[in-house]
């Protein structure tokens, strides 16, 4: 069968696995710090997350170009994308806005971000686990997919919330 066939992928092993590891952690620390304390708010803080992970998202399903399940691939991105942005959209109004040293901070949603580091631990654990494995790829995509969504949702929301913030 096709698709239980290896896939052509980065495979980690030994050393290179306690690397991603590490990155990974050293990440979710910065995402939940950040998440606590609060960031300056700025558009280009705001967009800065959805379109790294955008183009994260066109990347990784480049290498599915020539593959006979394109179409299916392509239509489940699409729906884990829309679930994602809509449950962002829907949860991120526990964001909350706050004046630090005379300009704008806000902290995210922690629905959002339980949601988002779920994914994002999932996407390295498959592939650490599962790595070449067509439908474990594809799996990890669908999940990049759904955080995107999630990530997009959310910054609409904060931008429509902080519209409301500052009054206009």
């Amino acid at each position: 069968m096709q698709l239980l066939q290896a896939y052509p992928a980065s495979q980690l092993s030994g050393p290179s696995v306690y690397v991603v590891l590490i990155v990974v952690a050293v990440i979710l620390t910065l995402r939940i710090y950040r998440s606590m304390k609060g960031t300056k708010f700025s558009m280009f803080t705001l967009a800065r997350l959805p379109a790294v992970y955008t183009i994260l998202m066109l990347v990784s399903f480049a290498s599915y170009y020539a593959s006979p399940y394109l179409l299916e691939i392509v239509a489940g991105a699409a729906v884990s994308l829309v679930v994602g942005l809509l449950l962002g959209m829907r949860y991120a109004s526990g964001a909350e806005f706050f004046e630090k040293e005379g300009r704008t901070h806000y902290k995210r949603a922690p629905y959002i971000l339980i949601a988002w580091m779920a994914a994002f631990i999932a996407r390295f654990a498959i592939e650490i686990v599962l790595p070449g494995m067509f439908l474990a790829t594809v799996f990890v995509n669908m999940l990049l997919a759904f955080s995107t969504g999630l990530i997009i949702g959310e910054a609409l929301h904060i931008y429509e919330k902080y519209k409301i913030h500052k009054g206009k």
